[in-house]
């Protein structure tokens, strides 16, 4: 009789297949986390790039708003005065920043650090794995 004949396609034993199935799915387990590994590598450095402008391009902001700032307080003191100019100014500065913060502390909430792409293949994975052991 040939294979064929006795319905079975795979000479092997069902522990032998079932091991196979087991080394399959741990190598598969591991490539996935070494793709996770990657993909968070990968977004930390362009989240340090981008870090890195970002700080840069603050610093240069800070000088030059300093100096606007400036600029508005001494305007002011032509038609007030110094005190006056001055308490204007910071008023209107923390008003700035208390509406920044405001927004920044709502839109951080948003950001998801989960490796998306790797999670949805384990989810895939595992369904894989279901229907190879049933």
């Amino acid at each position: 009789m040939d294979q064929h004949s006795t319905g079975s396609s795979d000479p092997r034993s069902i522990g032998d297949i079932a091991s196979s199935i087991l080394e399959n799915a741990q190598e598969i387990f591991r490539d996935e986390i070494r793709l996770a590994k990657v993909e968070l590598r990968e977004d930390l450095m362009r989240a340090a790039r981008a870090a890195a402008m970002l700080v840069a391009g603050a610093v240069l902001g800070l000088f030059a708003f300093g100096m606007l700032l400036f600029t508005a307080t001494w305007a002011l003191d032509r038609i007030l005065p110094l005190w006056a100019a001055a308490g204007i100014v910071a008023t209107v500065v923390a008003l700035c920043a208390v509406i920044l913060i405001t927004v920044g502390r709502s839109r951080i909430s948003e950001v998801n650090p989960k490796p998306e792409k790797t999670v949805e293949t384990m989810k895939e994975n595992v369904q894989w794995l279901r229907q190879q052991t049933h």
